[in-house]
């Protein structure tokens, strides 16, 4: 079983601008101390100049799963989280991401892309599919983890918008 995630995200800056977020290990260790809560860490952050490589590990959330698998489940149980952009080429640049819940059957994994809207604006496109391996249950936690990402991705827009703007005023 699994289930197809398409969603796309706004940014009011340039992708450029974007970019250089998205190869900053200050933009990523902020983002996980603001968006991933207590207990999140970025456990590996690479830029070599042309492609970036993170790796965060966080509480699996909860509250987030159907009630009989939430007891089957331990409260310590983590996402591992890993996502890689390549080089920035003609205002675009393409990335991948994966997320496991640790000892579970539960994974996603998504294309991603960052495009130039305009001189002014970009786009953040997510493509990916996420996969629960648990007979029954399955197609629940999958439509709920659809839901999530679109929420994730909202929030993840707004704070990245809201990090370049802080972080082109210090610039100037």
């Amino acid at each position: 079983m699994s289930r197809n995630i398409i969603r796309t995200s706004q940014h009011p800056y340039p992708a450029a601008d974007i970019y250089r977020a998205l190869t900053a290990r200050e933009y990523w260790r902020d983002r996980v101390a603001a968006l991933d809560g207590a207990g999140a860490d970025l456990t590996s952050f690479e830029f070599d100049g042309t492609a970036t490589k993170v790796s965060i590990s966080k509480p699996a959330p909860a509250g987030r799963l159907p009630g009989k698998l939430a007891d089957l489940i331990p409260s310590s149980v983590r996402l591992e989280v890993n996502e890689s952009w390549g080089p920035f080429v003609e205002d675009t640049a393409h990335g991948t991401m994966r997320a496991d819940v640790v000892g579970t059957p539960i994974s996603l994994s998504a294309a991603l892309v960052l495009r130039g809207a305009d001189a002014a604006s970009s786009t953040m496109a997510f493509e990916g599919q996420v996969e629960v391996r648990i007979p029954m249950l399955g197609r629940a936690v999958e439509s709920g983890i659809a839901g999530d990402v679109g929420k994730e991705m909202a929030a993840i827009a707004e704070f990245t918008s809201s990090w370049v703007a802080s972080n082109r005023q210090r610039e100037r």
